[in-house]
């Protein structure tokens, strides 16, 4: 079967169960599509400019986007409206202010977590993009098409995981805050910083859901998809086409 869940892979089987499958079970490899290698390149510029020392002289924004392009092996000019893109949106002064004012902890980029829980077999496993010196907040950087509504981080189910799992590795106390950094990536780009607050029937509640989940993967129970929701189509769902649900 698979040795280890994952926030995504938990969020993947609850909107499709088939694309779940096709994907850890089947081995289907996804597309990479122009968000997804944009949000790689912004988190791994991020990260670069929180660590001087893996700058190799050119801008930080040109090195992570040229990576992301040499690991898809990109041809063509498709990519230049991304590179712009990048460019326009670090030439907005509160973008500029916000990821220089970034204080990650010591060893907190990129940070592997594990959650157990009673019931479910292999791990959870996640990365935290940093955690905030001093006051312990873990940090999500997110690209995205507008901004978010005010109260979707209260819903997110990554910020309960990520609070769980530091909180079961004793580096927290619930209640505790979680923190989205939101890059927004339109004609007039901006960030928007969202905290949300997860306590411990937040956590309880995570620990019932990954239960029922688990037991509906061990029974196979990968039903067939609603052809009426917005992910099943070709622009949504690297399956579709092969998909014979």
């Amino acid at each position: 079967m698979i040795d280890h869940l994952s926030f995504s892979s938990i969020s993947k089987y609850l909107k499709c169960h088939r694309q779940w499958k096709h994907k850890y079970i089947d081995g289907w490899e996804e597309k990479t599509g122009d968000a997804l290698l944009f949000g790689s390149a912004w988190h791994e510029m991020i990260k670069i400019e929180m660590d001087k020392e893996l700058s190799n002289g050119s801008s930080p924004w040109v090195q992570a986007f040229n990576n992301q392009l040499e690991k898809i092996d990109a041809h063509g000019d498709w990519f230049i409206d991304l590179d712009i893109l990048g460019q326009k949106m670090l030439s907005v002064e509160s973008i500029q202010e916000t990821i220089k004012s970034l204080k990650p902890m010591p060893e907190s980029v990129e940070k592997k977590i594990e959650l157990h829980i009673p019931g479910v077999e292999i791990p959870i496993i996640g990365y935290i993009d940093m955690i905030e010196d001093g006051t312990m907040i873990p940090i999500d950087f997110k690209t995205a098409a507008r901004k978010w509504a005010v109260n979707r981080a209260d819903t997110e189910l990554q910020a309960t995981f990520y609070i769980a799992a530091l909180e079961q590795a004793g580096l927290i106390e619930l209640p505790h805050t979680f923190r989205y950094i939101i890059f927004t990536k339109t004609s007039k780009p901006t960030v928007q910083i969202l905290d949300t607050v997860r306590t411990a029937a937040d956590i309880f509640e995570l620990h019932e859901m990954v239960n029922d989940v688990w037991s509906a993967i061990k029974l196979e129970a990968f039903g067939k998809c609603d052809p009426g929701m917005w992910w099943c189509s070709q622009k949504w769902c690297s399956f579709y086409d092969r998909c014979k649900s």
